[in-house]
């Protein structure tokens, strides 16, 4: 599970925001696959520049050795 904490830049699952700027929701079930990317704005000198990063990972659900070896040939 993941949850976005009234974050201000979001945390989106597969290009979907899991709640609107500043709200917080219930947690939101990973399945293998999914793309989860988090940003961050942060302000520079310049009033009209902003530089921004992003962390996205892709999540790999496994329950035992057979899905390991699974994720490891879809790679």
């Amino acid at each position: 599970f993941i949850k976005d904490i009234n974050s201000s830049n979001g945390t989106f699952i597969n290009g979907d925001r899991l709640s609107p700027e500043g709200m917080e929701f219930d947690p939101w079930e990973l399945q293998s696959d999914d793309i989860v990317c988090g940003a961050n704005s942060v302000p520079t000198l310049s009033v009209t520049t902003r530089y921004s990063t992003a962390v996205a990972a892709r999540v790999f659900c496994m329950f035992n050795g057979q899905d390991l070896q699974i994720a490891y040939r879809s790679e």
